[in-house]
């Protein structure tokens, strides 16, 4: 089992629906339901650089449950289940130092980058997952 998590950049905060289903379009190979943008291999660079791509499949430095799939415009990883509490939150974050987009389909949380969330924005801390930064009425 893992933990999955998918980045991309919008130029607007989508809605739960609209990144479940850039999300799943991603999943299925749909590299052209997300534009391009120069943010993503900024992106990769410095996750692979703190969380190495696994040498073979019995590397335990990695992380990742799977080979990461990045493309032009997005970047789909699948880390370990007992690894995530350490690794989400670092690739949250650096999402949102990219401008980019964290989709959690675990939960639905779509996680937006500091140019996309509301002055004075709160944090919600779910129950169960990762907090959570401007959250929308969905997610709350």
């Amino acid at each position: 089992m893992s933990f999955d998590l998918g980045v991309w950049s919008e130029d607007v905060r989508p809605s739960r629906a609209a990144a479940s289903e850039t999300h799943r379009r991603l999943c299925a190979g749909e590299s052209a339901a997300v534009r391009p943008t120069a943010a993503v291999p900024g992106f990769y660079a410095a996750l692979v650089a703190e969380f190495p791509e696994a040498e073979d499949a019995t590397d335990e430095l990695s992380p990742w449950s799977a080979g990461l799939d990045v493309g032009d415009g997005h970047a789909l990883m699948a880390m370990q289940w007992g690894r995530a509490a350490k690794v989400a939150p670092r690739v949250i974050e650096l999402a949102g130092q990219h401008g980019l987009v964290c989709f959690d389909p675990q939960v639905g949380v779509v996680h937006v980058p500091p140019a996309l969330r509301a002055a004075g924005a709160v944090e919600l801390q779910l129950c169960v997952g990762l907090p959570v930064s401007d959250p929308d009425l969905e997610t709350v």
